[in-house]
């Protein structure tokens, strides 16, 4: 069973489960930014 999930090992599988939610941590800041118009007004004054 290399290369499948149960083959990583604890250690990997938490690594990979917090990379995941710093990813999502700053999709949903990225987001709350576009939607209050925070990221365009960014954009106009460079």
């Amino acid at each position: 069973m290399s290369g499948s999930i149960s083959g990583m090992g604890f250690s990997a599988l938490g690594q990979l489960t917090a990379g995941l939610t710093l990813i999502k941590k700053n999709f949903d800041t990225l987001t709350e930014q576009a939607s209050s118009g925070m990221i365009s007004r960014r954009i106009l004054i460079r």
